[in-house]
């Protein structure tokens, strides 16, 4: 899976290359394609991008691909400006805001949502969260109903109940603690504000942001939708306990 905050040609410009060293670029038909397709995420205008710079380039993948345009300025409809299908993609969604946030898909072991961020141009963050993972086993209880460390110890971490050998039934509820909870990482894009990703994004443990200019700078890095170092410009999210990684990732 590919994130793209924005349609800056800085944060672009490398993506048709990045395609084809994940894939492997080949001359072969949509038919015979593995079905596992590569996801990419980004603001309307994506897909359109991809598609002309593949043509345009005479670019085939081994794999399909498929392109979800995330609808930042909720314009309620595809790009415009939409060329032709490339061979090797699979349709995608328009993802509409929801509450707030948009929810881009989640597994067993993580989800992925975005917010809006202040910018010259459409421009998202990233939030993605782990779930949550089972409690520790009381080891010295287990042990004490004559439950020694073995394959029973994963039943109970995975919900099943196991037999003492007493004959109690030992439920998963009765020796494991409480779930521990995931972590939450932030990648932001560029931007000047980030106050409309600061709900999916509270309590985070870690934030990626951008500091394009000094803190001298601030006028300019303002006009132009950026950050600086400082936490007073470069992090209005209200988040408690986290690390705060500034980048400039140019």
């Amino acid at each position: 899976r590919i994130f793209i905050t924005h349609l800056h040609g800085d944060h672009l410009f490398g993506l048709p290359g990045l395609m084809c060293l994940i894939q492997g670029a080949a001359t072969v038909s949509v038919e015979t394609a593995s079905p596992e397709p590569v996801h990419l995420y980004g603001p309307v205008g994506l897909r359109n991008y991809i598609r002309t710079s593949l043509v345009l380039s005479g670019t085939y993948f081994v794999r399909p691909y498929i392109v979800h345009e995330i609808d930042v300025e909720g314009t309620e409809k595809d790009d415009e400006l939409q060329t032709p299908n490339h061979p090797n993609e699979m349709e995608g969604e328009i993802i509409r805001q929801k509450d707030g946030s948009f929810f881009l898909f989640e597994t067993k072991e993580y989800k992925v949502e975005a917010g809006a961020l202040k910018h010259p141009v459409p421009c998202i963050g990233f939030v993605v969260t782990e779930a949550n993972t089972v409690g520790s086993l009381d080891v010295n209880l287990l042990k004490s109903k004559g439950i020694p460390p073995g394959p029973l110890y994963g039943k109970i971490k995975s919900g099943q109940t196991v037999t003492a050998p007493s004959g109690e039934l030992i439920t998963p509820d009765m020796v494991l603690g409480e779930d521990k909870p995931g972590r939450k990482i932030v990648i932001l894009g560029d931007t000047c504000d980030n106050t409309g990703i600061e709900g999916i994004a509270s309590g985070a443990d870690v934030i990626v942001h951008e500091a394009t200019h000094q803190d001298e700078l601030v006028v300019k890095a303002l006009q132009f939708g950026h950050s600086t170092p400082s936490k007073k410009h470069a992090s209005k999210t209200h988040v408690s306990n986290f690390w705060r990684i500034v980048a400039n990732l140019k």
